[in-house]
Formats: structure tokens, sequence, C-alpha cells
């Protein structure tokens, strides 16, 4: 402020500067004192705030090709000059032997790399200027992109590229995008409309349009969103809200001329935007990537960061890009900027694989970074290079304007566990390298992205690897040994078949699969799926308190919160945008909690919520999940109508079903309902569904436990089984599917002995009432069914029914003899615009009259009505003070809703933070010491307690760890409680908002996963000199790695025991104290000389 004062005095009078020095004297002062007062209480604030480190959103991509041809390429420029700095010399080689012989190290040993990328919270999504003008460097302005030029003139073009992307709101009316920008290319003369269904078609939108016919215009009347099938939006008469439609930012009128006849020009950008008139559609986001290739020591081309993404405001350059990424990878980098040189300039780079490579401008060569737009060199400064979505940015040293070709190819390992069974230890996983790279580039590439620790050694007939750590278990190192006259060690082997060389004498060539497989000579290979099939792995013989969905435990007499509740912990299983990623219903065995996200199976330390357990799954699992535990393993239902056992302590997959042929041109088989045991044998059901939620047919299946063979199958082609589920009645299997057929199977022969039409589609499973040979059945339209099976014949009767809801897909719990249901409320109510709305109900019904003695349809002590339908089976549970009965409703927040049989209405008893509000289908399942557990939509696992205990216990039920033992918080196998725990005091966060939360490494590292193991915990090196080998090879840490967890008040490095509360700061308070008083000195002074000022005339 003094400054701009003194810069403006110049232009003023001679007098007019000596009469306003007082006052220039006056505003230094108050500056200085405000300054005084405000520094100690801000270096408080920044010693004692939590640290806020949550990166911005990324994914980093499987699959790269820089060469990629777009409709548009920008440009950037070559330094002019530069300080010249010369790479430095690799590292040392020091001889060795050959792999699988004991041999001294070399020095590439233990290149334990973490990678860098984290994704923790949503950015912000505000938008990143742009300098104005072009880099100083460049020489030149933008040049439009070659689709815009020929939009201007020149050829006639056959085809046309445009962008659309389509904005909705959430059903709390907040704007949510439904369709992010993407471009687009359609035959030239396209219009709008053509465009608009183009994007339609693409991401899997419904939506309701008018055909044009003459004299009529194409319009969209209403679209679905693709988040909530319930909610519509279409024009609003009472609000004004319609859908609106923008072309390069400026809102068209949809009838002059028609949108059908709206012929599209290159690089249009459209937007669709649900608002009312004049009302401007949000800065939309665009995906864009970026790679690295860098030099070796010996000056080969190397990459050195493959192809990532990730999304940025539109309108961002090549320099926002590069900074983001960079910062996310863990890339160090001297960058040259504006606000340091006038321009921006990529000057230097560390090798990520080796930091004593540093490649800089070399004017002895004229060597620089080189800047590539989908595969073309650029033509202006990355500051000046405005991307467009799906833009591949690269950046390659060299000095000749070209790309290097590139090559693709896989990478898997499989090692073994702690009992030696084949265990995957990275899932294959394809990258791009430039051409000419090797199996070791490879190999050293992916193992210091995925965290792996490895010892490699270089002789003079080349490189081996030597050992691996085990990515689960720290403590187990797998190098050359022998095992009964069999020697195992790291075998190489390209697309099945051995090398035959070492790994840096093979060139890779397209499509090429590499495996690190340690085994002995001649053993083969997993099977196709890249699943590692031990038939004979060791079966642990555990107890389980959850075994399954509604497996007969959903009543319980074990101590559920009653009181007060809190969270005991929280794992954060996927990013909350990846809509694609589904996660499954929880089970809970012997301390351990089991959840399937995607293609994986994870396993929890019940108590303390540390990851204990990874592996991978032959095929990701569908939009609803319901794992079962039975004799030692964990079945999963996978798409495709598969099933994947694997064992439930070391997680080795003992057998896959293979996929179910489709019934006809329908689509796939889903595995959807719920999985059924009895007597060594599972029972389950699919169907084929499409995006109405109609499902066309299915199969019935039993498969053996013993090794997955099928005992029976029968087809269904007149419905499917969609959420559905079977009950075993003596010898007979009962099950409802989508048409309302009730039918009755053997068994052991899957004979149809019986059916029954019950009205409406079944969407639940059907549980066996207190009575010999009773069954309870609920229907789609809120029916509750009470059918009688012939324990003789299995023929069918129905007893009775009542209606408790206007729908319902709740699979219903008996206990003490009522019958519990969830559903949608019987009355509706419609809203503001229009549409019947329906809230949720808890039905209590007399299991033997069928009469409904409890219709729950609020919360709380102002009888708020339930946000909506609850699709989870009750969990009830039976207490000294009463019967409390535990579910979800599928609406924000996604809680816990608890009721007292006998309340007037249920209470709200846990609510997420708002990073955490979101639906739930979820039941609510618990261990033997009351903790509960579920998931939402927001892909998190919670596990909640009573506030007396605040999640002390065990987790339920028995021991963790083979060894008979629970480990200690942090130390519990697989990476400690760093990895996936969230032991967090809530009352520590009451009046923090999650954007100040900590964030913890699992936390960021599981939003980023991609298939498998993306998140190997990073491995602890086990002497000193592979320790000091490790710093000089590794990348730079994740954020966070210490593990100190989300917990601001507690940490691992002090065992995770709370931290001290600070007094009050008395430096700081005097500091202020101090401030304050020379500022109001400064005002008194101040006044004074205005009043001096004005006694001695007019200045």
């Amino acid at each position: 402020m003094l400054g701009s004062c003194l810069a403006r005095d110049r232009v003023r009078s001679d007098a007019r500067k000596r009469a306003g020095f007082p006052e220039k004297l006056a505003s230094a002062l108050l500056a200085f004192a405000l300054a005084v007062s405000l520094a100690p209480s801000a270096a408080w604030a920044e010693a004692g705030a939590p640290d806020d480190g949550a990166p911005s959103r990324s994914s980093a991509a499987s699959e790269t090709s820089v060469a990629d041809e777009r409709a548009s390429a920008e440009g950037g420029v070559r330094p002019t000059g530069g300080e010249a700095v010369a790479a430095a010399d690799g590292p040392g080689v020091s001889d060795g032997t050959v792999s699988g012989v004991e041999a001294p190290v070399s020095d590439e040993a233990w290149g334990c790399a973490a990678a860098g990328g984290a994704e923790g919270e949503p950015s912000s999504g505000a938008d990143v200027a742009s300098p104005d003008g072009p880099s100083p460097l460049a020489g030149e302005p933008a040049k439009p992109s070659e689709a815009a030029e020929a939009a201007s003139g020149g050829a006639e073009a056959s085809e046309v590229s445009a962008t659309a992307s389509l904005v909705g709101r959430d059903a709390e009316g907040g704007v949510e995008t439904w369709a992010a920008p993407r471009s687009y290319t359609l035959d030239a003369g396209a219009s709008v409309a053509d465009l608009t269904e183009a994007m339609f078609e693409a991401n899997g939108i419904e939506a309701n349009v008018f055909a044009p016919s003459s004299g009529s215009s194409w319009q969209v009347n209403s679209i679905t969103s693709p988040f909530d099938d319930d909610l519509v939006l279409g024009t609003d008469f009472d609000t004004g809200e319609r859908w609106h439609v923008f072309v390069n930012g400026v809102e068209v009128d949809q009838y002059d001329p028609y949108l059908h006849k709206r012929e599209l020009s290159a690089g249009d950008a459209v937007v669709w935007f649900y608002s009312v008139s004049g009302e401007e559609p949000p800065a939309a986001e665009m995906s864009v990537s970026l790679s690295l290739v860098g030099q070796d020591a010996r000056g080969v081309s190397q990459t050195w960061l493959p192809e990532a993404s990730i999304s940025l405001p539109q309108g961002s350059t090549a320099a926002d890009l590069t900074e983001e990424l960079f910062a996310q990878e863990g890339i160090e980098a001297d960058i040259v900027t504006p606000d340091e040189q006038g321009y921006w300039m990529l000057n230097e780079v560390t090798s990520p694989l080796d930091p004593d490579v540093k490649l800089s401008w070399d004017a002895q060569t004229g060597a620089f970074w080189q800047l590539f737009v989908n595969g073309k060199m650029a033509e202006v400064g990355a500051d000046a290079c405005a991307l467009q979505p799906g833009d591949v940015v690269t950046w390659c040293y060299g000095a000749d304007g070209t790309l290097p070709g590139q090559v693709k190819a896989s990478l898997q390992v499989i090692g073994r566990d702690a009992d030696g069974v084949a265990q995957t230890w990275l899932a294959s996983a394809e990258t791009a390298l430039v051409e000419g790279s090797t199996v070791a580039d490879l190999t050293k590439l992916l193992f210091a992205k995925e965290g792996l620790g490895y010892r490699a050694s270089q002789t003079e007939w080349g490189w081996s690897l030597d050992a691996v750590t085990s990515p689960y278990d720290d403590g187990l190192t797998l190098g050359t040994v022998q095992e009964g006259g069999a020697w195992r060690y790291w075998r190489l082997l390209v697309n099945g078949e051995p090398c035959g060389s070492y790994a840096d004498g093979y060139a890779l060539r397209p499509g090429d699969a590499v495996t690190w497989y340690h085994a002995a000579f001649g053993e083969g290979l997993p099977n196709e799926d890249g699943i590692v099939v031990s038939p004979d792995a060791p079966r642990p013989d555990w107890e389980a308190f959850w075994p399954g969905f509604a497996s007969g435990a959903a009543a319980t007499q074990a101590p559920t919160p009653a009181g007060d509740a809190q969270e005991a912990w929280v794992s954060d299983l996927k990013d909350p945008s990846d809509y694609s990623t589904y996660v499954s219903d929880p089970l809970v065995v012997n301390g351990r909690v089991y959840v399937a996200v995607g293609r994986q199976l994870r396993a929890f330390d019940a108590a303390t919520g540390a990851r204990v357990g990874v592996a991978a799954l032959a095929a990701p699992i569908d939009s609803v999940a319901r794992m079962v535990y039975a004799d030692g393993i964990v079945v999963v239902p996978l798409s495709g109508g598969r099933l994947q056992a694997l064992t439930a302590d070391a997680l080795a997959t003992v057998w896959v079903t293979a996929e179910l042929a489709p019934i006809d041109d329908t689509g796939t088989q889903q595995a959807l309902s719920s999985l059924a045991v009895d007597e060594g044998r599972v029972v389950f059901g699919t169907a084929s569904a499409g995006w109405s939620g109609e499902s066309y047919n299915g199969y019935l299946t039993c498969v053996s436990l013993a090794d997955g063979s099928i005992l029976w199958q029968r087809r269904n082609e007149e419905a499917g089984y969609y959420w559905a589920g079977a009950v075993f009645v003596g010898d007979w299997a009962v099950i409802g599917d989508d048409a309302g057929a009730l039918t009755v199977s053997d068994a052991a022969s899957g004979e149809t002995v019986g059916l029954l039409d019950m009205g409406a589609p079944v969407r639940s499973t059907a549980v066996a009432g207190s009575r010999e040979g009773t069954v309870f059945v609920v229907t789609s339209d809120g029916v509750l069914h009470k059918v009688l099976v012939d324990a003789r014949t299995g023929a069918l009767s129905e007893e009775g029914r009542v209606k408790f809801g206007s729908s319902s897909t709740s699979t219903p719990t008996v206990a003490n003899g009522k019958v519990y249901a969830g559903g949608a409320s019987r009355e509706g109510v419609e809203n503001e615009w229009g549409y019947v709305t329906y809230g949720g109900v808890l039905a209590v019904i007399d299991e033997e009259s069928l009469a409904l003695e409890h219709e729950v349809l609020t919360y709380g002590e102002e009888a708020v009505p339930l946000p909506g339908d609850s699709k989870s089976a009750p969990l009830v549970s039976t207490q000294d003070d009463g019967t409390y009965v535990y579910f979800t409703c599928n609406a924000r927040p996604g809680g816990i809703y608890r009721y007292r049989v006998g309340d007037a209405s249920a209470q709200l008893m846990y609510e997420p933070d708002a990073d955490h509000a979101q639906y739930s289908m979820s039941s609510i399942v618990c261990g033997s010491d009351g903790m509960l557990y579920y998931v939402n939509d927001s892909g998190a696992l919670f596990a909640v307690g009573a506030a007396a205990t605040g999640g002390e216990g065990d987790g339920g039920d028995g021991p963790l760890g083979p060894d008979g033992s629970n480990p200690p918080v942090g130390d519990a196998g697989g990476g400690g409680a760093d990895e996936e725990a969230d032991p967090r005091d809530r009352g520590a966060f009451a009046a923090a908002p999650p954007s100040k939360r900590p964030l913890s490494p699992g936390d960021a590292r599981d939003a980023v996963e991609e298939e498998a193991f993306e998140d190997a915990p990073e491995e602890e090196v086990p002497d000193e000199e592979a320790s000091s080998e490790v710093a000089a090879l590794s990348m730079e840490p994740r954020d966070g790695a210490n593990g100190s967890g989300r917990v601001a008040v507690a940490s691992e490095e002090d065992g995770g025991a709370p931290r001290e509360e600070r007094g009050i700061p008395w430096l700081p308070v005097a500091g202020i104290a101090v401030g304050a008083c020379g500022l109001a000195a400064s005002l008194a002074w101040f006044v004074r000389a205005q009043r001096g000022s004005g006694e001695g005339g007019a200045r």
C-alpha cells in the first residue's frame, strides 16, 4: 500500500508532497502495526493447522499412444538458450552371477519406489487462467487448430469434430455433470441434434426426444439422470427450469433455426444445461494426458512417465497440465515461470528411475525438452498452448523435433505367499515405452510405479531379477531357493514362453506379455484371466459371525449400539466419481471384514480398519454383489455369471467358474442375486438385464464348494433372478424370479417340483419362517407373502399376504415371532414439480397373523419422513431394554437408521460427513462385539460402534491371523494401519470442514487404483546398505507415507497415541497485544495529525 501511495505522489507538486508527508508516515505506521499484530497469530495458525494435502483428481492411464492423430494440434518452441547441464554418468555396475545362483549383489539393489500420483478430494473445478498473450519465446500467437482452419476455408472435409457435454441437477438441485465434455466425429453437415444424440448414445443417457416432422423441431423433452433412475428432468413451468443449449458459450434459440437443421462447424462446443433462462453453464472440465520421454545414462531414449490422464478446467494449457501431473507423480523438475523470467520453460528434469540423470538444454548437442501435442511438434510455448478435451501432451528430450517410435507391452508378477501358494503380486499392467526398450526397462518402470521392492544384478552377461518383496507381507522376500530338490527362482517368460535371454537383451515387440514368475523350471503359468488357481491351497477352519447376505444372521443378540454411536473407522474404497467400479455388501469372518471392489477382494482388520489382504478377481463384480463365506472360502459373484472362490486367510483362488453363455441377444448374464449355501453347494441366480431395469432371462445354477464344478443348471427364458436369492427348506431350494414365479427345485438334482404365481416380480431373497416349512417372500409391489412348502412333495401354497408399502425390494428378517421388512411408503406426496414421491418405510409384522403392528415412516424427534425407500435387509438385535432394528434408506445422507420396536419414530443413529453422504442400498452387518459395518455409494466402508467403546472391540468373532492372535493397530500385515485405516475420533473434527481433515495415504491411493494392486505398500529394506541404494533409486515417496492416517490427534509415529492438547500459546497472544497497542497509538497520532493539517489551511 505504501509503495502505491509513493508512486502516485511522484506526479504531485512538491508542496503537496511536503504537506502529505505526515499522512504517508501514518499509513506506513498503520501498515507496520497491522503486520506486527497479525504475524504471531498467522504463525500460530500455520503451526497448528491440520495439513490439507489432498491432491486434485487424476487417473493414471494404463494404455498410452503418444502418436495418436487427432483433429487439432497445438505447438511449442525450442529454447533459444540456457545454461548447459551435461547429463551425469549413470551408476556403476558391479559384477554378479546369473539369476538362480547365490551371488554378490550389484549396485542396482532394492529399487523400492513409490508412485507419486495420489488421488484425494476432488478439485474445486475453478478455471486455471492462462497468461495473457503468447510466450515471449514463442514469437507468434497460438495458431488455430487444423480443424478450425478447415472450417474457415480450404478443402471441404468429409467429417466434422465437435465437443458435447450435459450438465443436469442432482436430487437436491445442485449442479451435476451428467456427461463430461467429449469430442465426437460425425459426417460433414451433421447438426446440433445429431451431436446431441451421439452424446446420449455414447454415455448411455436415457432421453425423451421429440422427433422432427414437417414444420416442427427436434427437441429434448426430458432426460433421466445417469446416476439416479428416479430423477427425470424436463420443463418445469413452476420454476421456469428447462433444458437450454449453448454453442461456443452462447445460448441458441432451439427453434431459429431448428436444432436438427443447425449445422455444426469444426471445433464447436455444445453444452446442454438444465436451468432457468439467463443462467450460464458452469465451467466444464476436460480430460487430457501427458507422458515424459527422457534418456538413460547412456543417452538411450527411456520412458520416464507413461501416459497419465487428469481432469483440468477447459482453457488450461500444456504448462498447467505439466505442473499438475509432475507434482502428482513426484517428477522433480526445474521450471522457469513467467513470474521469474517473463516466460514459461521446462528447463531440467530429473529421471524418476535414476536420480543421477538430470536432463536440460545441452548446448553441444542442441537437445532440450521438446513439446508435442497429439504427436506433433508444438509451435507455441507450453503456457500459450491451450488444450482441447482428449489432447495428449508429450515432453520428449531430443533435438530433432520428432518422437521416438513406441511399443506397448504388459507385465505381471506372480510370487508366493508365506505358505508357498502362488499369488499375484502385480496384475497384468500394460504400458507404452519407446521403441527399442527392453524387458529390463519395462520391469524397472512398472516396479517403480507400483512400489515393488526388488533386487537386481547387472553382469557382463546381462540384467537379472534376483529378489522381490511381497506387496502384502514386507517380511517376505523371495529369491533363489531350493525346495524339494528343485530350484525356485524368478523365471522370465514372454508370451508364456521362456525368454531365452537376459532382461536387457530382449527388445520388446508390440503386444508382448512379460511375466516374472517365482517358480521352478518348467512350471506352468496361471489361467487366461491372469489368476493363479491353487486348488490345493489350505482352507482355514474359521467361524463367521456374518457369512453372507441375510443368511440367518440378520437377527442377533450382539451388543449393537443402543445409544450414541460414533465412527470407529472409515475406509475410502474408490473414487466417489467412479461410477463404473462397484462395491459389494460386506462379510464379517474371524475378525476380518471382506469387501469386493471392482476387480479386487479386500480384507480388513475389523477392529482397526487396517487392510490385511487383497486379491485380484477374474472379472469385475456387477452393480450388486452378495458374497458368501463357507468351508474356509469366500465365494464372490462376478460379471458374466461367474463365481470365484478364495481362501479366507491367504486369499488364494481355489477355483473360478466359466462365464455363462448368453441365452439370446439381450446381453450377458449378471450375477445380481444372493448366494445360498447348503451341504457343500452354493445356489445362485443370474439375469440378463437392460438399462430400463427389466430382466429378460437368466440361469439358476448349483455349484460345488469343493471344486467349483456345476452340479446342475436351469435356464429361465422368461425372466432373470434380479436381487433374488434362494432359501433351503429341507430337500428343496425356493427362489422367486422377475416374472413373479416362485419355484421349488430339488436341491440335489435341480428338478422343478413346485410353482406359485406371486402376482408381481420378486426382487428379494426368500427367508424361512420360525415354523417348519414356512417361507416369507416380498414382491416388488410392497406385499409380504407367507408361503407353505410341502416337506414331502415340495408343493407350494400361499397362507396369507399383507401390503406394507407401495414397492419393495427388501429381503425380510424373521426374529422373535415378527417379520421386519423395508420398502417405500404406501402413500406418496406430490412435490413442487408435480411428481409423486414416496418416503421410506420399515414394517413390523406379526409372523402368525400377518398383522401390521408398526409402520415406521419417520425419524427424529420432529418426525421427519424417511428420505427414501429401504432396500436393505433389516438387522434385528435383541437386547435387555428392547429390540432394535438397523437399516439404510436409498437417499442422502446414506447413514444408519435405528428403530426400537414400539417407539413412534426411528432415529438417524449415524450420519456420514459431507464427503461420504450418498445413497445406500447396503444392508447393515455386525460382528459379535456389536460393531456395525456397511457401505454406501460414496465408495466407502464404514465401521460404527457405540460411543462408549469408540470402536475398541476386537472386531467381533475371534483371532485375526493364522497364529490365532489379533495383531496390534498398525501391525496387521499387508501394510499396517496406514493402508486403509481411518480410526477417527469424530469429536476431534466436529467443527472442521471435510476439506480441512487430513487425508491418509491409503485414501489417496485407493482413489486411483486400476484393476489390482496399484497401491502396493512401500517395502521395508532389510539392511542399511540396501536402504541407501533405495534412496538413490526411488522416486519421491507418496505424500504422508509415514502412515499418519486421517486422525489429526494421533499418528503412527507415536504409536497411535493421542497428542497432548496444546495450551494457550502465550507468545503469540503477547504479540497480538503489542500489535493492538501499536495500532491504537498510531490511530491516535493520525487523528491528531489530521486536525493539525486542517488548522494549517487547505492542502
